[in-house]
């Protein structure tokens, strides 16, 4: 919106926070607006969105809806119809399972209509001229072959065995981490957490940012970091791609040393002030 210069208005949230029905409906309401755009997953602090409910208000304005369900589709339920969502954005990295590097737009027809009166000011990026380059089945620059024919092999898999399929493995991984983590001295900041990852808020004592760098060293385990504020006080895991039960044993036992460690280094320091 900066960069075309579209007058814009932001909704800011703090971390976990839902979205407010009634706020979004008073704005919505007031017929200021001609567009919504959303994430329908933050993926900061793995808090899904009510995307269905706020389809509804926009269907019930008449305001074009637009949902970012990158870290989504595959991972949670979606339905780009029934829940009124006029333009999609996907990309291949998440739930696909995929290298970076595709980027997807589902559009409806009303969404097609609308282009039919934009001007795009992009060269490499008007969605016009994809749509009429997939009449020859081509696209209009050439894209990255290797991924194409990944992302063909990935959708046979879908076809096969259901979309439904892949939601409910994310599904059963997600809960499975999260009942390891019973035990531990954790919390999950959202109340409604997607299938895609789990977001980890640490004690006070713990430096969020430090046991994601243990991981990585002493156990060659990834996990994401965050950023901003939450860059001490939370870490991601995601429960995407190739992963299975194995895996998440390996990354709770990894957890427990830490945080033994972690208490071994309290306990010697109280001696040592009781001690001194």
């Amino acid at each position: 919106c900066i960069q075309h210069k579209i007058p814009f208005e932001q909704i800011l949230l703090d971390p976990g926070q839902p979205i407010l029905l009634e706020d979004l409906d008073r704005r919505l309401s007031s017929q200021e607006y001609s567009t919504l755009l959303i994430n329908a997953h933050e993926t900061s602090t793995g808090m899904i969105y009510n995307t269905k409910a706020i389809g509804e208000l926009t269907r019930k304005y008449g305001v074009f809806f637009v949902v970012d369900a990158i870290s989504t589709i595959c991972a949670d339920i979606f339905m780009m119809d029934e829940w009124h969502v006029d333009v999609s954005l996907l990309s291949s990295q998440k739930a696909l399972a995929l290298p970076p590097g595709l980027s997807f737009l589902a559009l409806n027809k009303k969404a097609k209509l609308r282009l039919e009166t934009k001007t795009c000011q992009s060269y490499y990026f008007d969605i016009k001229v994809y749509l009429a380059n997939q009449g020859r089945g081509q696209m209009p620059f050439t894209p990255v072959i290797g991924h194409f024919m990944m992302l063909h092999q990935r959708l046979r898999e879908i076809r096969l065995q259901g979309i439904d399929f892949f939601v409910s493995r994310h599904s059963k991984l997600a809960e499975y981490f999260r009942k390891g983590l019973k035990d531990l001295p954790f919390s999950f900041v959202p109340n409604s957490p997607s299938n895609a990852l789990t977001a980890i808020s640490c004690p006070k004592d713990i430096d969020a940012f430090d046991l994601v760098t243990r991981l990585a060293d002493d156990f060659n385990c990834f996990v994401a970091p965050n950023g901003g504020d939450l860059k001490h006080r939370m870490f991601r895991v995601s429960h995407l791609g190739e992963q299975n039960e194995t895996d998440i044993d390996f990354l709770i036992n990894a957890l427990e040393d830490i945080l033994n460690n972690y208490q071994q280094t309290i306990n010697h320091i109280v001696m040592e002030r009781e001690n001194y």
